[in-house]
Order: structure tokens, then sequence, then C-alpha cells
């Protein structure tokens, strides 16, 4: 027997629109295989109660390796084959399958909120999803297509309803949820004794992160500008809880000043009536769309601009370049632009109305500032 598809979740979010799999999501689809086996073996002892253990081999027969990742998002093909060595054993290859399809249904119940979900596995399964899943970011989901249905979507939050049911103690499963994080913050302390540094988000949350020697210079520099607001963005993977820790770090980056994703994570703290009693709050969702649509769709070589936010809940765009000045005010409920740019020599200015939702209009807009840039 060849190798026969057995699963392909889909990744979603902006990290996989390219098609490529991070490295780090191989952890979690081998937490994902050891989570089937270990199914399978209970499904085996459900419907076979006079046996106390699964038949020598019977996990050892069949074998789950990743074929391919395919394009559309990000799309992991794995697939179900004999063991090297091993002769094939059907009842292996079905209570694989019985395996998983009672994890996609627990995950599609879960993320639904409906407590049958819990009645698929048994708790000692569901502490599985500590690992699987836990490079996930908030707004990205690990989708599982079922015929007929609509897709079992895990997302941070589903992992944590379903963690949470893996321990009588829901905050103690709270606190052990592991997963991937991006955290943009500033470094007020940095304890060399301990080996840690403090990370402290805008909104006032701290986290502890280690100190890894190959960044520390970058930390250094991070903690030395605290008070002129330096930034950096650190991912990896991060155990919520009422310490929050940063278990693995994948990456520490020193952010520029003008830093898009930063400026805007710090609207998010805006209550309506923020300017003189006035004042619209700009939508944190419309808030996070444009920082990802800056980050997918501006090219990285074009300027930044400088932000701030509108009255009525936009935001205002601006470029310098010599007597040339660009100003875009964005309508994040309708993900639109009004584009200006004036001459501050002359009365020379042109307008035009931007979809941000099509790319071109994107690569136009940087193409513009990119060639006044150069032009000074």
């Amino acid at each position: 027997m060849s190798g026969v598809e057995f699963i392909r979740p889909r990744l979603i979010g902006p990290r996989f629109e390219d098609g490529e799999m991070p490295l780090e999501f191989l952890g979690d689809l081998a937490a994902l295989g050891e989570m089937v086996i270990d199914v399978a073996k209970w499904r085996f002892l459900q419907e076979n109660p006079w046996r106390r253990r699964v038949p020598k081999g019977f996990a050892g027969s069949v074998s789950l390796k990743l074929a391919d990742v395919e394009k559309g998002s990000a799309v992991p093909v794995i697939t179900l084959s004999p063991a090297i060595g091993h002769p094939e054993r059907m009842e292996s290859t079905l209570y694989m399958e019985s395996a998983r399809d009672s994890i996609i249904a627990a995950i599609n119940l879960a993320d639904a909120d409906g407590d049958e979900a819990f009645h698929c596995l048994e708790t000692s399964h569901l502490a599985h999803f500590n690992q699987v899943g836990r490079s996930l970011r908030d707004g990205e989901a690990m989708e599982f297509r079922v015929l007929g249905r609509l897709p079992a979507r895990l997302t941070p939050e589903t992992r944590r309803a379903l963690l949470s049911r893996a321990t009588a103690n829901e905050r103690v499963a709270r606190e052990e949820v592991e997963q991937g994080v991006a955290l943009r913050g500033s470094i007020p302390e940095v304890n060399q004794r301990d080996g840690t540094f403090e990370l402290r988000l805008p909104d006032g949350k701290k986290w502890f992160v280690p100190l890894q020697e190959q960044r520390f210079g970058i930390v250094i520099d991070a903690f030395e500008r605290y008070r002129e607001n330096a930034q950096v963005i650190v991912r990896g993977i991060g155990k919520h809880g009422r310490v929050n820790r940063l278990k693995q770090v994948t990456e520490i980056r020193l952010l520029d000043p003008l830093d898009v994703s930063a400026r805007l994570e710090e609207f998010k703290d805006m209550k309506d009536g923020w300017f003189e009693g006035e004042g619209v709050a700009p939508s944190p969702d419309g808030l996070d769309w444009l920082a990802s649509e800056f980050e997918q769709q501006y090219a990285g070589d074009a300027p930044p601009p400088y932000l701030y936010p509108t009255i009525d809940g936009g935001v205002r765009a601006e470029w310098s370049f010599g007597a040339n000045a660009i100003v875009l005010e964005i309508d994040l409920r309708e993900r639109s632009a009004d584009w200006l740019w004036f001459d501050r020599n002359s009365d020379a200015n042109q307008e035009r109305r931007l979809n941000l939702n099509d790319d071109a209009e994107w690569a136009w807009l940087a193409n513009e500032v990119r060639s006044m840039a150069e032009a000074g």
C-alpha cells in the first residue's frame, strides 16, 4: 500500500497567504500525529473491551508523513503509509481514520461553543492541544475540511476551550496554554542574573522573555533607549497565566520609530471623545486590517509614513520629501482612502481615490512614495 492522503489542514492568516509554512509548524504537525495514534489506541480498546492493550505493532505498522505543502494558503498534505519493515495492517488504518474524525469533530463542536465537543475525546486526549496548534497566533486558524459540513477551525480561542476541559481546574489549564505570539513593546528592565528581560506592551501588560546571547545587543540597545520609547518586536512560543512568559524566542527585532504596526497598536487605547470631548475612537478590527495591509501590500523599500488618528475614526498617513508632501486619509470602514499630493512651493496638486482592497492600488501608492523620496 502506497501512501494515501490522510489529512490536509489549511493554515489561515497573513503568514500563510504566499503558500509557505513556517518551520515552527512542523512541531504542531508532529504533535497532531502523536494525538492521532493516542486516540486510535483508545478507539480500539473502546470497541474491544475484552482486550487490555492494543495488538503488538498496532501503531508501528503505519506511518504519517508530510508529503507536500500546497499553495492557496499553506496546506500541508499528510499521508498514511505502511511503516518500513511492517506488513499492512488494515485495522490500524481504520482506527487511525476514526481517531482523525473524532479529533476534527471535537474541534468543530468546540468552535461552535458546544459542550458535546468534550464527549468526542477523553480529557487526556484534549491535553494534546497544548502542542497541537500552539504556533497559531491571534487571528490565525488551522482549518480541517469535512465532506458535507462546514470546516472545523482550530484557533487560539478554540484551543483554550479544549484545554480548559483537560483538567478539573480551568484556571490551571489556562495557565498551561502555550501558543505562538508576536509581541510589540519596550524594554524597561534587563535581569542578567536571571537571564531574562521584561517586555512591556502598549496596554501595560508585562511579559518575561529569555535573554539570549545572540540577541543581547538588540535587547540592551532597546533598554538604553527605553525613555525614547524605543520598541522591539518579539516572536516565539508564549505561555499565558498569572505571569506571562515566553518559553521560546524565534525573533527579536528593533522597530523603526515609524513602524506602522506599532503605531496603530497605540491607537487601540483611544476612547470616544479623545479630542476635547469629541473624536471617534478607531475600530480595533479596522486597525488590525490596516496594519496587515501595510505589512503585506506596502513595499518594504518604500518609506513609512507618519500616522495620526482622525476625528471621524479614521487614520491619516503623511509623507514629506522637501517641497513634496503626500497625505492619505484612510476610511477604516470603507477600506478606502483619499490620496493628495501637493507641492509646497507652488499650487500644484493631485488627488485620487484609492480602493485599499485592491492590491494594485497599494502597489501604485508605494511606487508614488518611492518616486518622490528619490526625487527628494
